[in-house]
């Protein structure tokens, strides 16, 4: 059978959360290291702290809609750990930015995910960019092909007044 340990007191529980939640927002693999706690009790712990706080506090609620997408880009592509490290380096919960993420993947009725539509037009933006380029180039050499015309429209017309004066020289 698995190792049973005396149910912690909520002393010895206070403490560590303390450490565990900001401003100390310690990790939890150091935590459990010195306290000799188990890192899933930890996570239970903080994660239920993270919840009882949200139902106190409302965590994320004195962040704008732009913020919280900001967020969203921020951590879309982070793993548990890296979003776990981002929550408490932001005094936030990671598992409202979860949802947060939930909710952005799903808030179209297209299926397609705000971040792959960010990512869609990330690329159509480079692909804009480069037909502008082509588009610039194109005309810089339209311009120089109109100057080399202009050019010989110019030696023409001078070949022709020449022509007309030693014409009328001639006659």
């Amino acid at each position: 059978m698995g190792n049973t340990h005396a149910p912690y007191t909520k002393a010895e529980k206070d403490a560590v959360l303390a450490r565990l939640l900001p401003p100390a927002s310690e990790s939890v693999a150091v935590v459990s290291n010195e306290t000799g706690i188990s890192i899933p009790t930890l996570k239970k712990w903080l994660e239920d702290a993270q919840a009882e706080t949200l139902r106190e506090e409302g965590d994320g609620a004195k962040l704008s809609v732009d913020q919280k997408f900001q967020v969203v880009l921020e951590t879309a592509m982070l793993d548990e750990y890296a979003l776990e490290e981002y929550a408490r380096e932001h005094g936030l919960c990671a598992q409202n930015i979860k949802e947060w993420i939930q909710n952005a993947r799903f808030s179209n009725n297209s299926g397609a995910s705000t971040l792959e539509k960010y990512k869609e037009a990330k690329a159509g933006k480079k692909e804009t960019e480069k037909q502008a380029k082509a588009l610039k180039q194109e005309l810089a050499n339209l311009k120089k092909d109109i100057d080399a015309k202009n050019k010989m429209i110019a030696e023409q017309e001078a070949i022709i007044n020449l022509q007309k004066k030693i014409w009328n020289l001639n006659s």
